[in-house]
């Protein structure tokens, strides 16, 4: 990785592993192909944030990894990592050749984020720490058991990823990402990508779960604005509200679209349910 050298860095061994404590200053690490740095190809990197928060863009896509949060890179593969602030992050550097000799996949598609909602993958995180919180002081023995332990926990991501990554259930994302799209619906920007990422998981595996649930991800927060809409148009406080803000307090980016969703929505627009609104007012 070529970068400003971090606040803070301290390394150390633990069997085959090798573990980094970084504390880092706002900085954009990129990752470089000569061959001085080839060996980081030969390198699976797990990190998990402590505090602060980091993105990472690889395959053209941006993730946001804040605290808590649990990522396993192929550095083979280039990417960019933009610490946001001042950020903690625990390293763990994995050979490719020892995931090889235990005849498990030595590569990864992309950026691996197992969901941290799933009571053994949170373990794996955990015990990493413990790990990389020994900070080097214990003895060799110790570090060496810690390190095969881990490599054995490992073993369970790797040899079922999309388990991992799936969390309890499909349900179960559903719901969350529902939660999520409940707060955040008037975010003119809210997307996929923001919804996976406040999941801490993949934008396909957000889309897989939305599909087979008989809907879209967008097609609930269209559904969850108009609704928002409808409800502010009902209000009498809020009887001579106009339709563009209306739009812009539920979500929408123009009048125009928000009057197509909700027409497609209701059957009707949203200038007729509020002049329905405003009649009943009158006559009660």
């Amino acid at each position: 990785m070529r970068s400003v050298q971090p606040s803070r860095a301290e390394l150390w061994n633990a069997g085959e592993l090798t573990i980094l404590d970084l504390d880092i200053a706002e900085q954009n690490w990129s990752s470089v192909n000569d061959g001085d740095h080839r060996w980081i190809e030969e390198t699976l990197v797990l990190k998990t944030i402590t505090s602060g928060s980091l993105v990472i863009e690889q395959d053209g896509i941006n993730r946001r990894f804040d605290p808590g949060s649990f990522v396993l890179i192929d550095p083979a593969k280039r990417l960019t990592e933009h610490f946001l602030g001042r950020v903690r992050v625990s390293v763990v550097l994995i050979p490719k050749r020892v995931l090889r000799s235990r005849r498990l996949a030595a590569t990864l598609p992309g950026l691996m984020a197992p969901d941290i909602g799933t009571p053994d993958v949170a373990a794996i995180r955990d015990f990493a720490l413990c790990v990389a919180r020994q900070a080097g002081s214990t003895s060799e023995q110790t570090r060496q058991r810690s390190s095969d332990n881990l490599l054995n926990l490992m073993e369970l991501l790797f040899s079922d990823p999309d388990y991992y990554n799936r969390g309890r259930s499909n349900s179960a994302i559903v719901s969350r990402a529902k939660q999520v799209i409940g707060s955040r619906f008037a975010e003119l920007d809210l997307d996929p990508l923001k919804i996976a990422e406040a999941l801490h998981i993949s934008v396909g595996r957000l889309n897989r779960v939305f599909r087979m649930d008989g809907t879209s991800v967008m097609r609930h927060v269209w559904i969850v604005r108009v609704e928002h809409a409808v409800r502010l148009l009902g209000r009498t406080e809020n009887r001579r509200i106009q339709i563009q803000e209306v739009a812009y307090q539920s979500g929408f980016s123009s009048a125009a679209h928000f009057s197509r969703m909700f027409k497609n929505r209701f059957g009707t627009s949203p200038r007729d349910i509020h002049e329905y609104h405003e009649a009943t007012l009158k006559i009660g």
